[in-house]
This record gives structure tokens, sequence and C-alpha cells, in this order.
């Protein structure tokens, strides 16, 4: 498992957000002061956590010529004992030659689904040395 956090985005982006006491929901600040990104990659971890939520898929999206399957994870863990690292995410997962590959980002929106879709295009299955 990779969990990155703490990196710079572009201004704008939506990532970590957290509510104020006034109950607005603003953008969690980076060590740097801009927006603060939370990227997970996973293989052959748990499954799916029972708060993420199957969505449609709404463009013809292929990894590895694999439909993937697309959650939207809620912000808090209904359950638990699940894996809590990808709670509020965005997530990808998908399956190749066997084997169960996740990627997500912080935050509900296309940009991060685009994020999600780019990284699983641009991953490649390397198997375990036998040396």
């Amino acid at each position: 498992m990779l969990s990155q956090s703490n990196f710079e985005v572009p201004p704008g982006y939506v990532g970590v957000t957290f509510q104020q006491y006034s109950g607005a929901v603003v953008p969690e600040p980076s060590v740097t002061g801009g927006p603060l990104g939370h990227f997970v990659f996973t293989t052959g971890g748990p499954k799916v956590p029972s708060y993420c939520l199957p969505m449609p898929v709404t463009k013809a999206v292929r990894i590895d010529g694999k439909v993937p399957r697309l959650y939207q994870c809620l912000d808090t863990s209904a359950v638990a004992g699940e894996l809590e690292l990808i709670i509020g995410h965005d997530l990808l997962v998908w399956d190749d030659a066997g084997v169960t590959t996740e990627v997500s980002f912080h935050g509900h929106s296309q940009v991060n689904v685009d994020l999600d879709i780019a990284v699983a295009n641009a991953t490649v299955l390397v198997p375990p040395s036998t040396t």
C-alpha cells in the first residue's frame, strides 16, 4: 500500500476538506499553505469497505482491456475495523492477471475520477523477481 498526502495540488482543486464550527466545508491546507491532496494505491489488499458505494462509470473506461469498478467512499466509516484510509475518497478498482488493484484520491469530483483513471492507465503490473 502506498499512501501519499500533504502534496501540493493546483489552486482551485478540492481534495482533503474539513468542516468548520460554522458548518462551512473548506479545503485543508498543505504544509505550504495550498490545498491538500491525499492519494492511496493498493494491490491485493482488503475488499472494498462497506462505506464505499458503487458509482456508475459515466464514460467507456477500460483498464488493460477490463471494465473497472468505481466507488464513492463516504466521509465516515460505519463499520469499525475497516480500512479507514480511504474515507471520503473516489475509488477505482480493477483486476489484472488475478491481482486486484485500487487507486483513490480524497474528495468527490470528476477531477478525482479522471485522476484515478489516469493513474490506473499508467500502472504496469510487474511480477516478482525469481532471482
